[in-house]
Order: C-alpha cells, then structure tokens, then sequence
C-alpha cells in the first residue's frame, strides 16, 4: 500500500511539474494580451471575446501568427469561422433547451434531434459571411486579426431549412423577430 502511495505521489508531482511552466523572459517578437492591447491590434479585437451574437448578427474573432503573412490570415480566418459556428451553435442549444425546459417537446432531448442540429450547424455554408482581416507586426513576426459575420436572419434561414421541427422553426423566427 505503502508503494502505492509513493507511486501515486510521483506521478501526481511529475504531472504537476510537466504542466508547469518557466518564464524565461520576451523576446521582442512575443505578443501577449498587454502588449497587443492598445494599437496593435484592430479596435474591435479583444483576446476575452472569441464570438458573440445580437439580433442583427453572429460573428467570430481570432488571433493567428506567423512569420509569414498569408499563414497567419489563413489560420486566423479559419479560427475565426470555428468561433462562429460555436457561437452559432450556443444559440441553437439554447433555443432548445427553452423548448424543452417544460418537458413537453421530448423529441426535442433525442440523441437524433440533438445531432442533426449540431451537423446542420457544422455544414452550414459560410460563404456569404462577411470577413474582415487587419494584420499588425514589425519584423519576421506577423499577426492576423479576422472577425467573420453573418447576418442573424440567414443563419434562421439555413437553420430553418435544415431543422424539420415546426416547433424548433418557429422559435428560431420569433426571437429574430424580437
């Protein structure tokens, strides 16, 4: 029991130790959350926001860096669409979980429904989305900002033609509507 015991404790101390981490200094190229704070980075840009929606919208944000610059835009700009799709996402499930916190659209709570809602969030076509991308940096080291949005009514558009459930739909276009 006792080897047990010393075993689990290293293993818990070589755990803790590998997820450590040691400040070795910035070199000048490092970007953090302060440094890119104030004008370098786009005045919509924060490192605390990664997607949001209103009545109008749903938009994603990213950060991306490179040395080289189209990587950096490339990388940003796909980030930026993962966070929307989230984001897209969140809405979804919280119309549904409305529908269902009375109990009474139990098809609603079926591992079928739930999946078809999150494919139909995941093949929705992005294309028409609008992308916005600032790039800021000195030297070798490039950094790509991208918000990417949608407008709130093609996203129940596509939802609502994807989604076959009367309920569900009609939701969807009333909270737009609000």
């Amino acid at each position: 029991m006792r080897r047990f015991s010393i075993l689990m404790s290293g293993i818990l101390l070589l755990t803790l130790s590998s997820c450590a981490t040691t400040d070795q200094g910035r070199d000048e190229g490092d970007a953090s959350v302060e440094e890119t704070a104030g004008t370098n980075q786009p005045s919509w840009y924060s490192a605390l926001t990664t997607s949001k929606s209103d009545s109008a919208s749903f938009t994603g944000f990213a950060r991306a860096v490179s040395a080289d610059r189209e990587e950096a835009r490339e990388l940003s700009e796909q980030t930026a669409i993962k966070n929307l799709r989230f984001e897209i996402d969140r809405y979804a499930e919280e119309i549904r979980r409305e529908l269902t916190a009375g109990g009474a659209n139990g098809s609603l709570e079926s591992a079928a429904f739930i999946r078809n809602l999150r494919n139909a969030v995941e093949s929705m076509p992005v294309g028409d989305a609008m992308t916005e991308t600032e790039f800021f940096g000195e030297g070798s080291v490039v950094h790509a900002f991208t918000r990417v949005s949608i407008s709130s009514q093609a996203v129940i558009d596509m939802l609502s033609a994807q989604i076959n459930h009367d309920d569900f739909v009609e939701l969807l276009r009333q909270k737009a509507a609000s």
